[in-house]
């Protein structure tokens, strides 16, 4: 699993049943409750709550899955074997 670190790609919606946006993570705010992102369409800076963006990931079979930012956090991070 990648980390969450600024730079990593996104998608967002501004409501409930929105369209997804795409995006770029900045920053954090709120002691990890909420996170920065930079709308990929306008380059607006918007400040989020974790459950209501969610980042790309491998899945079982090998396809990518659309996971929360607050389910990813507490994924663990396999390291590099030596």
């Amino acid at each position: 699993m990648d980390e969450i670190v600024p730079g990593r790609e996104v998608r967002f919606r501004r409501c409930e049943r929105g369209h997804w946006h795409p995006g770029v993570i900045t920053g954090t705010a709120d002691r990890g409750t909420a996170i920065w992102v930079r709308d990929g369409f306008t380059g607006a800076s918007r400040c989020l709550r974790i459950d209501d963006v969610e980042v790309a990931m491998v899945g079982p079979k090998g396809g990518k899955v659309w996971v929360t930012v607050a389910t990813a956090s507490t994924l663990p991070v396999q390291t590099s074997l030596l």
